[in-house]
């Protein structure tokens, strides 16, 4: 045993008992019968996980009991065969490999990503555009991964890293970044045999690595953002909303820490060139991506006594007011507030009508950005910096007595030329020379608050198709149908832009 090789051109006789419709490497990598994680095989004829090859091993006793005979390797993805402990080297299986562990070169990363590939029964699919399972409540989580995975440089970034390279120093230990980077990999995946992907992997992590701030069984608490940060644990225990914003935030915070510590040089590639005498090496590449700024403008002179009128005080005072004039104030995603949810129905007050009486109204964006930029009641700021890929959230949920609230109404926007410029700090014109976008995703709610789901849109670049993913449910709708949705996140990248 042992000394057989496919290597020398004599064919394994067990290839025709592989089933392909039983594999799913999505889940854990852990053995059914001792729960170890070490040296794990799966059968690819039942598609069950198992410790080990030597004699005595669970894979060992599986091929004579049951006389399964062929594995794979989830760590290495090499084929073996059982009992007789020889790897198998056959090109009609490269197909199951590349389903365990993708693999991108830069021809297929630029020419051809978005062809169209075959499930393993002939249907067709579009690799970037596949369903996600939901698990219960991680609908908010696919929506967010989905739409991460639109922006270029970070798709780039993801699916050109050796996730399962042999060399130790490549090898991300952090398993968050490994997780998402490995999602991504999945959804782009040509060679996914189910044409689908379940985030389960991603799921436990976050809920660890979070404390149980989001957790995605269908009986959690509710995870609300707010100023596009978490706030977590709040809300009824009926509502099983976890907000993707939260989410968002939370995924986007602990990326660019991970992305510096564990993968700062590799980064520097995939990041866009802004000038010429830019110096990439302390760059994030989410930094560079989505990154906005807002200009500040403070008062002018600073809360001091008028007492004070010392020399060395009036210089104090007008250092701080320099400083207060120029401050600036990041932002990865704009915050926009919607009219509350009185405001937005039609006739009487809400508590006066029925369910079936209400109108739901529509609101343009230009209106909310109005609201935001240029009402008395905001704060005094314009933008100074436009990002790559503009993040907008309406504040669709809010409380009230101790209630999670959904707002209706409906926005209007453009899917192509959202013009900013109105925005822009007179001062900072020069600075963002392109101020018009195009809309690229789309993250809406459907249904009740205690019943309803997230789903997601996403541009398909080569159709300029609209691509509609509902857990694993997919289908082209039309351009006027995201105008119908409750949108809760919309993407836009900016014109200028490949």
């Amino acid at each position: 045993m042992g000394d057989h090789s496919e290597k020398d051109g004599e064919r394994c006789p067990y290839l025709s008992s592989i089933k392909r419709s039983v594999l799913d490497f999505d889940y854990e990598k852990i053995c059914s019968v001792t729960l170890r994680e070490e040296h794990i095989y799966c059968c690819l004829v039942c598609g069950i996980n198992y410790q080990g090859k030597g004699k005595g091993s669970m894979a060992y006793k599986h091929s004579l009991e049951l006389k399964h005979h062929l594995f794979i390797n989830l760590t290495n993805s090499s084929i073996i065969c059982l009992p007789n402990d020889y790897e198998i080297y056959e090109h009609s299986l490269e197909d199951i490999k590349g389903y365990l562990q993708p693999r991108f070169n830069s021809e297929i990363i630029s020419s051809s990503l978005y062809d169209v590939s075959r499930t393993f029964d002939g249907i067709e699919f579009s690799p970037g555009f596949i369903g996600l399972s939901n698990f219960g409540n991680n609908d908010s989580l696919n929506s967010i991964i989905l739409i991460l995975s639109r922006i270029t440089e970070f798709r780039d970034l993801c699916l050109s890293y050796q996730l399962y390279s042999k060399e130790i120093e490549k090898r991300i230990p952090d398993p968050l970044l490994f997780s998402i980077i490995e999602s991504i990999q999945k959804i782009y995946n040509p060679n996914n045999l189910k044409g689908k992907f379940s985030p389960y992997n991603l799921v436990k992590i976050i809920e660890k690595k979070s404390n149980g701030k989001f957790s995605f069984s269908k009986i959690s608490n509710i995870s609300t953002s707010s100023n596009s940060f978490i706030q977590s644990n709040v809300g009824t225990q009926n509502s099983t909303i976890i907000d993707p914003m939260a989410l968002f935030s939370w995924i986007t915070y602990n990326l660019k820490k991970k992305i510096d510590k564990y993968l700062r040089k590799f980064q520097i590639k995939f990041i866009p060139d802004i000038d010429k005498n830019t110096n990439k090496s302390n760059m994030n590449i989410f930094d560079v991506c989505i990154k906005g700024e807002l200009y500040n403008k403070a008062s002018k002179y600073p809360n001091n006594k008028k007492s004070e009128s010392s020399t060395d005080n009036l210089m104090k005072s007008k250092k701080c007011s320099e400083l207060k004039s120029t401050a600036s104030i990041c932002f990865n995603c704009l915050s926009l507030t919607l009219p509350s949810i009185i405001e937005t129905t039609m006739g009487i007050s809400n508590s006066a009508q029925s369910n079936e009486d209400k109108t739901i109204s529509q609101i343009p964006i230009y209106q909310l950005l109005d609201s935001k930029f240029f009402s008395s009641s905001s704060s005094s700021q314009l933008i100074s910096k436009l990002p790559y890929y503009l993040f907008i959230h309406f504040s669709r949920f809010s409380k009230a007595n101790l209630n999670l609230e959904k707002n209706k109404t409906l926005v209007s926007f453009p899917l192509i030329d959202l013009d900013l410029s109105s925005y822009i700090h007179p001062d900072y014109i020069s600075l963002n020379p392109c101020t018009k976008y195009n809309l690229i995703a789309n993250i809406s709610h459907k249904g009740t608050i205690q019943s309803g789901k997230f789903l997601t849109q996403l541009l398909h670049p080569t159709r300029n198709e609209w691509i509609e993913i509902e857990d694993i449910n997919v289908k082209v709708v039309l351009p006027q149908e995201i105008l119908l949705n409750e949108t809760y996140i919309i993407v836009y990248k900016r014109s200028d832009l490949i």
